[in-house]
């Protein structure tokens, strides 16, 4: 993930964020096999979306309505 450009949380290994153009930011969560991504610009979210499916195999599952433990 740092190779896109984002930034690792001391806090919590599995958070990255990156700020993205005019200011937004995205919140990228990995843990296992999960992969969960929040933003405030969806043109920058579906961007990422696309780059990471060229690197990993993966399938968007939509919106989550629940994320266990939280």
């Amino acid at each position: 993930m740092q190779s896109q450009d984002f930034h690792r949380s001391r806090v919590d290994h599995c958070l990255y964020t990156k700020k993205a153009e005019a200011g937004s930011l995205i919140i990228l969560v990995l843990y296992v096999d999960v992969t969960v991504i929040a933003g405030t610009d969806t043109h920058a979210l579906h961007s990422l979306k696309q780059s990471l499916h060229v690197s990993f195999d993966m399938k968007d599952l939509g919106d989550a309505i629940h994320i266990l433990g939280m």
